[in-house]
């Protein structure tokens, strides 16, 4: 069950949001995130697209982007992101100050313009 300050990144869209606001609508789930003004209600079979954690470090993927690095390689065991620039320690202690921005795969690539297409 998604709870209140939990960070979600919807598998369809690639987006990474963090729950403002959880409230239970008959059979479904509504849910206000931080990023946007208005509230959603999902059912049970939507809720499937979302992963979540308290840890956003837990929603990076390999291909995304934490401070324009292009992320490579994650070591969970030292919570270690190794980009092509340089090699970040993320310790769950050090995630507030060191990771000011996410971009993921999904939203680069339904963003990006390829030039040839």
């Amino acid at each position: 069950m998604l709870e209140v300050g939990e960070y979600i990144r919807d598998i369809d869209r690639g987006e990474i949001l963090q729950v403002e606001n959880v409230w239970k609508d008959d059979d479904r789930l509504g849910i206000k995130f931080k990023e946007y003004a208005g509230s959603n209600t999902f059912s049970k079979d939507d809720l499937k697209r979302f992963k979540h954690s308290k840890d956003i470090m837990d929603l990076i993927e390999v291909g995304d982007f934490v401070n324009g690095n292009k992320v490579i390689k994650i070591e969970c065991g030292c919570y270690a992101i190794t980009s092509e620039k340089t090699a970040y320690n993320l310790n769950k202690s050090y995630t507030d100050y060191q990771i000011e921005t996410i971009l993921t795969h999904e939203q680069y690539e339904k963003n990006c313009y390829k030039i040839g297409e």
